[in-house]
């Protein structure tokens, strides 16, 4: 199953930080062909049905149609982890089946000797017992297990490493799903009702700051701009919003935790270290700060290890029911092509999660020179946003005005079109020509 190795140097290439439609791609590529590697198992006479079985697993992992959303960091163990199976499924394990034999002939010869030890023993005289009940039972199990029986060599290569690479699959997503996962619904922690059941209606009144959000959050009291708050992790503050109305005052206070290096202490800096945020809403009645929502690790935003904000926060109330979108400023740089766009972050009953990624403008003016004739030709292009609700208010449509140009499927650069984006409560779908 050479045509394994496809999906292996796509799932390898999803490491790297690409444009959204890049990871797309490789949910259909890994999915896909790992598809029809497990229909080509299962249709044939081949007696390893858990390669076959390990490939389903895949399928479900990338496939586009009802697609898991993760943090970074999982989906870079889960890359590996994959390309690791697939590497392994798309060779032939011929050392297995030379050992199997070598196993059968120790097997054999340790029978042997069982066997004439069995004849030494049932020679033994027969003592009767004070009771005249007696006797000597000895009971030796003198089967043998060829190497193409399930005991045999072939096991290895058919249950036990096939297993435990299965075992590895499940577990990082088990890490994944418990650490919350991109676009997935955080798990909220709320201030506990006063133990004074006749004070229980009368919220315990706070401050919006990040001290209370550290406290909050993490349990711990912050002394400090920042706050080691795990034994590599470091949070500080990354935003304060308010939003709301005259009459419902609201603020959103968001941290970012960032991983630190183990041997130095500082924070790790690469490309696709991105932060993880949290965030605590408080809500004012009166003069009373309460605690509305608290959502821990619910997205990982920003790069070289640190999430910044270049303009204000925008809020949008009519994006979806009962709920509040917060977008932020966000992009990539790489290879000399630039990106920018909004990361939306919506609130809900149940919390904070991240919606996705819209993109506004694009360029390649650090990968192209239009005064030499081999090299790309220079393109770029800008957009504006406005959002369309849904008459029957299920979803919304985000529509991406563009002006400017970008770079054809046959290489040639074209003017621009628009874009829409459909927005529900729980993500954002892939965007579709305008």
């Amino acid at each position: 199953m050479k045509y394994l190795l496809i999906p292996t140097g796509v799932a390898l290439a999803a490491i790297l930080p690409l444009p959204i439609e890049a990871y797309h791609l490789v949910r259909w590529i890994v999915a896909g062909v790992c598809a029809f590697g497990a229909y080509e198992i299962f249709q044939s006479k081949n007696t390893e049905k858990v390669k076959g079985v390990i490939l389903l697993v895949i399928v479900f992992v990338f496939n586009p149609l009802i697609p898991l959303y993760l943090t970074r960091g999982t989906w870079i163990i889960i890359d590996i982890v994959v390309a690791g199976l697939l590497f392994w499924l798309s060779a032939k394990p011929k050392s297995f089946e030379r050992d199997g034999g070598k196993i059968a002939n120790v097997t054999l010869k340790a029978t042997k000797k069982v066997e004439k030890i069995e004849e030494k023993l049932l020679t033994v005289p027969i003592m009767p017992f004070e009771d005249g009940v007696g006797g000597v039972q000895l009971a030796v199990n003198t089967t043998t297990y060829p190497a193409n029986t399930p005991l045999g060599g072939d096991a290895l290569s058919r249950y036990v490493v096939p297993g435990l690479l299965l075992c590895a699959v499940i577990v990082a997503l088990v890490i994944g799903i418990s650490i919350g996962g991109e676009g997935k619904s955080p798990s909220p922690v709320y201030v506990p009702e006063p133990a004074n059941a006749t004070n229980a209606h009368i919220p315990k009144p706070v401050e919006p700051t990040f001290a209370n959000a550290v406290e909050q959050l993490f349990g711990m009291a912050a002394v400090a701009d920042s706050v080691k708050t795990g034994a590599n992790e470091q949070t500080s503050f990354f935003v304060d919003v308010p939003f709301g109305s005259s009459e419902q005052v609201f603020r959103a206070v968001f941290l970012q935790t960032q991983t630190l290096e183990s041997a130095t202490g500082v924070v790790e800096s690469c490309h696709v270290c991105a932060p993880s945020i949290s965030a605590v809403v408080y809500q004012k009645k009166g003069d009373t700060w309460s605690i509305f929502s608290v959502s821990k690790f619910f997205t990982d935003f920003g790069s070289w290890g640190e999430a910044t904000i270049s303009s204000p926060v925008e809020i949008l109330y009519d994006l979806a029911p009962r709920t509040v979108a917060f977008l932020i400023d966000a992009g990539w740089y790489g290879q000399g092509y630039l990106t920018s766009g909004k990361a939306i972050f919506a609130l809900s009953d149940d919390g904070f999660r991240s919606l996705g990624y819209i993109t506004l403008s694009e360029n390649n003016a650090g990968a192209c020179d239009d005064t030499i004739e081999l090299f790309n030709k220079c393109w770029e292009n800008f957009g504006s946003y406005a959002v369309e609700r849904d008459p029957n208010g299920s979803f919304s449509t985000i529509r991406v005005t563009r002006t400017g140009t970008e770079r054809g499927k046959d290489g040639n650069i074209i003017p621009v079109t628009n874009w829409i984006y459909r927005v529900t409560k729980t993500k954002i779908y892939e965007r579709e020509p305008s």
